[in-house]
């Protein structure tokens, strides 16, 4: 017995070590200078230190786009810890059927560790480092806090950043002026921003936004 306890006590003592020596997710908080007119028209702005495109978000964030955001990407958001038991084990599923990895399984807070990590190179290591800092994130905010962290850092393709610097650089628009449209469309952009691009992929991107539109109807 007295063995027993010994054991449990280096147990949680490694687990202690290792939740404290994970890394610590990095935010940027270097945003780029925006001028607004009164009704929320962008009048002048300059990119940020780092030359990115990386606009605050404005008041809340647009409901339209959570409810697109989350239908794309995580619909158990709000039912999870961080990590998505059943996401992963349909990932898995996947990935065994085709032969190679075409799914990761990750929740919004997985994305948003990796983001925060400096968008590390893909790996089953990696994954599972992005799921522990996810547990530890979920810990630290709220689930509210966590979406509005991960619309503000979301890649949307070249050097634009966030959310509010999509909606206003492509749509001319932010906020509760958002269509279905333009959510379904921001939605989409993340996924794979670096080969959906709005200015050289439009036809494409035209064709997923309006299948995704049509699962959202339904």
């Amino acid at each position: 017995m007295r063995l027993g306890r010994i054991a449990l006590f280096i147990l949680l003592g490694l687990v202690a070590v290792a939740w404290l020596s994970l890394p610590e997710p990095q935010f940027s908080q270097d945003f780029s200078k925006a001028i607004y007119s009164a009704d929320g028209e962008l009048l002048s702005a300059r990119v940020s230190t780092d030359e990115q495109w990386r606009f605050r978000i404005e008041g809340t964030l647009s409901d339209k786009y959570v409810q697109a955001l989350l239908h794309f990407e995580d619909r158990r958001f709000f039912y999870h810890p961080g990590i998505d038991p059943l996401g992963i084990l349909r990932a898995l599923r996947d990935n065994l059927k085709v032969g190679k990895v075409v799914s990761g399984g990750s929740t919004l807070t997985m994305q948003l560790a990796r983001l925060g990590l400096g968008n590390v190179e893909r790996s089953y290591w990696n994954k599972a480092v992005e799921a522990l800092v996810a547990l530890k994130l979920e810990s630290r905010y709220s689930k509210e806090e966590i979406l509005r962290l991960y619309a503000q850092h979301a890649p949307f393709g070249g050097n634009l950043v966030g959310v509010q610097s999509a909606s206003v650089r492509y749509l001319r628009r932010h906020g509760d002026a958002l269509t279905w449209a333009d959510a379904a469309l921001l939605a989409i952009l993340p996924n794979r921003p670096g080969t959906l691009h709005l200015g050289t992929q439009r036809a494409t991107l035209q064709q997923r936004r309006d299948a995704f539109l049509d699962r959202l109807a339904r």
